[in-house]
């Protein structure tokens, strides 16, 4: 019988108060959002985290928090980053918070099913994964037209 590696209470705690974390983001932008602009809100959202992670770090590393071997390949992630932070923020002020986030889930999806199909050229395994997240797409559209027919009075005849 195959041994499993023993996972730490500490690690599965942290992976539950991360999760916490982001759901406490997208509420709190969700809100917001109503009130402030999205440019505002991503500015927030980031610049913040670079003042906390600053003061934390700062002190320790001085310098050698700038310095990087690929400079080009970590300007290119902060670009995606806040350009993703922007289209989701954005997401969340027209859509609903559930909506916005099985969405966002699904595209993550779409991105497993490009990493796939690098590793399985068959084309059957990108398939049934873009298959699988395209359904998800489909059923959280159709929920929503469902939600918005009008419903007709009880005892109503049709």
């Amino acid at each position: 019988m195959k041994q499993h590696a023993h996972i730490p209470l500490s690690a599965i705690l942290l992976i539950v108060v991360a999760s916490g974390c982001f759901s406490a983001v997208d509420v709190t932008v969700k809100h917001l959002s109503q009130r402030y602009p999205v440019l505002l809100l991503v500015w927030a959202r980031w610049g913040v985290q670079a003042l906390v992670l600053l003061a934390l770090m700062g002190p320790r590393m001085r310098l050698d928090l700038l310095r990087t071997a690929r400079l080009p390949l970590h300007l290119a992630r902060g670009v995606v980053l806040i350009a993703s932070s922007l289209c989701f923020f954005s997401a969340l002020s027209f859509l609903p918070l559930a909506e916005a986030t099985a969405l966002n889930y699904t595209a993550l999806l779409a991105l497993g099913a490009a990493a796939l199909y690098a590793t399985f050229p068959d084309g059957w395994t990108l398939t049934g994964i873009v298959v699988i997240a395209g359904s998800g797409v489909v059923l959280t559209w159709y929920e929503r037209w469902r939600v918005s027919l009008p419903q007709s009075e009880p005892g109503a005849v049709d």
